[in-house]
């Protein structure tokens, strides 16, 4: 069936593809949606476009119904301070699933037997990116200020935002890119700042503040969220 229009409808936080396809074999306007979420109108030779128009506007409300039962609810979380969506839909396929990351919206195809929390998905999606931004903004860093650890990795599953060894490794937690970039170096700065002062004393704060003269805002903020 040829594709007469494709446009998109917003229903609520959801944007939803929909096509219009010209059906030869029937005689009024009909309304399917697929098992991944997309509306498809199939429409009459006889019929215009604007009239097929008015059909959808008419039946939005059974629209929102049915995508409602197939698409996963939005859940909200965070990436570098800034709200993102999670939305799962239907997949074809049990052995992978497809990841999408685009305009603050993380959308995954899954296959309905195929049981994958959210949360797990968010983590998963937290690491990719503190590879691509946090791990290449502390090496910078140190470069930029002339501290010279002897690694930095990124690291996960510990309550620590960050932490140095007495041997000059480096390692931040990849839970990191969930908050604000202003934090993020605020902690790669603290750490780095053990490389000289392996303690909390008056000394260790006056150098963080060397660098950050402000740190004192971004340690209260850092405070009121876990890792």
């Amino acid at each position: 069936m040829p594709v007469v229009k494709t446009t998109s409808l917003t229903l609520g936080e959801r944007v939803i593809k929909c096509i219009y396809k010209s059906n030869r074999k029937i005689r009024r306007v009909s309304l399917k949606i697929t098992q991944f979420g997309v509306v498809e109108l199939l429409i009459p030779p006889r019929y215009s476009i604007a009239t097929a128009d008015n059909f959808l506007q008419a039946n939005l409300s059974l629209i929102r119904k049915h995508i409602d039962k197939i698409i996963s609810p939005v859940t909200e979380r965070s990436l570098f301070g800034q709200a993102i969506r999670i939305v799962t839909i239907p997949g074809k396929f049990k052995s992978r699933s497809r990841y999408r990351f685009s305009e603050n919206v993380l959308t995954v195809e899954v296959h309905p037997s195929v049981d994958l929390d959210e949360e797990y998905l968010y983590k998963q999606l937290l690491k990719i990116k503190a590879k691509e931004v946090i791990l290449p903004l502390a090496e910078e860093m140190a470069k930029r200020y002339g501290f010279l650890p002897k690694r930095i990795q990124l690291g996960y599953g510990t309550t620590q935002w960050g932490s140095c060894t007495t041997t000059g490794v480096v390692r931040l937690n990849s839970l990191l890119a969930s908050l604000p970039l202003e934090i993020i170096e605020y902690v790669i700065i603290h750490e780095f700042c053990h490389l000289k002062y392996m303690n909390h004393s008056n000394e260790f704060w006056n150098e963080v503040e060397k660098y950050i003269p402000h740190y004192k805002t971004l340690r209260k903020k850092l405070k009121g969220k876990a890792a």
